[in-house]
C-alpha cells in the first residue's frame, strides 16, 4: 500500500489488522519526516517498509515511475507473506 501521507493514521493500523504487508516508506512526495513517521508505524505494525513512485505523471521533483526501488530482500519479505498467507512454503 502507498504510504501514510495524507491517510489517516487509523487506516493504516486497521488494513494492517486485516493483512495489509507493508506501506511505501520511501516516496517521492515524502519529506523526511513523512518517511521517519511511516517508517516507525511500519516498525511497530510489523509492515515491510517498501518505495514507490507510482507514475501519475511527472512529480514536482521531476520524479518518474522506477525513481524508488528497494533491495531484493524486501521483494522476498513481500512474497514470504503473500506465500504464507496462501499456504504455500517456500
Amino acid at each position: 500500500a502507498r504510504s501514510t501521507l495524507g491517510v489517516r493514521e487509523e487506516a493504516v493500523r486497521l488494513a494492517a489488522s486485516l493483512g495489509l504487508d507493508g506501506i511505501g516508506v520511501d516516496h517521492p512526495g515524502h519529506d523526511g519526516d513523512d518517511a521517519e513517521r511511516c517508517a516507525h508505524l511500519a516498525i511497530e505494525l510489523g509492515l515491510v517498509q517498501t518505495a514507490g513512485s507510482d507514475d501519475h505523471g511527472h512529480g514536482p521533483d521531476g520524479s518518474r515511475l522506477g525513481c524508488r526501488t528497494v533491495p531484493a530482500r524486501i521483494v522476498d519479505a513481500l512474497q514470504a507473506r503473500a506465500a504464507s498467507r496462501a499456504g504455500i512454503q517456500s
